[in-house]
């Protein structure tokens, strides 16, 4: 495994090991359904998407080798491996672009994830403001060499945007309250989108 600052040894790796068989079960695969129920993924969209990523064979199932690639590519990555697995992450139909629809999708599961009130303005303005900083030829979608252009420039804002599973594997994602167990805020959307990080796009 890759030593550096977030390596993948240690009670960490040993984290991760455990997670997996236990999503996995007896067959020590993962399929769509145990991925989004075991690593507890609100929008089945995401989930899929996620599990696309994850499923390099594109066998229909993730096993050990798969799941530990995927994780440490996002940890030990250079930055333009980790803003490729963002835009591929947010390319819902692996159509190579990021339309509003997808953009506003993400944005919505940050608010909810964190527990946050937001109306349909709050959600059209950010996707709004995005587009009018990221989509450089008008043509209503974004594609990578846009998505990095932004990322580049404007590296606060995007991270607001950006999703890491990590964060789903993270135990402490999860609080005891009484005999269920309740989200903690703003563990997998890092940082939250606000309304007024708009502000970070203007000139």
């Amino acid at each position: 495994m890759i030593n550096k600052a977030n390596k993948l040894t240690g009670p960490f790796l040993v984290g991760l090991r455990n997670k997996f068989r236990v999503i996995a079960g007896d067959d020590q695969l993962i399929d769509r359904s145990e991925f989004q129920q075991g690593m507890e993924i609100i929008n089945e969209e995401i989930s899929n998407r996620l599990f696309d990523i994850f499923d390099k064979d594109k066998d229909g199932t993730i096993d050990f080798s798969e799941f530990m690639e995927t994780i440490e590519s996002i940890i030990d990555g250079t930055e333009l491996d980790k803003i490729r697995f963002a835009f591929n992450l947010h390319d819902l139909d692996s159509s190579g672009f990021i339309d509003k629809n997808e953009l506003k999708l993400f944005i919505e599961q940050s608010f909810i994830e964190n527990q946050l009130d937001y109306d349909e303005f709050q959600l059209e303005l950010l996707v709004n403001e995005f587009f009018n900083r990221a989509d450089v030829d008008h043509d209503e979608k974004i594609d990578f060499n846009e998505f990095l252009k932004v990322a580049k420039e404007y590296p606060d804002f995007i991270s607001g945007f950006t999703v890491s599973p990590i964060a789903w594997l993270n135990p402490e994602r999860y609080e005891k309250s009484g005999s269920s167990r309740t989200l903690k805020k703003n563990n997998i959307f890092r940082p939250t989108i606000q309304v007024q990080d708009i502000g970070a796009l203007q000139w």
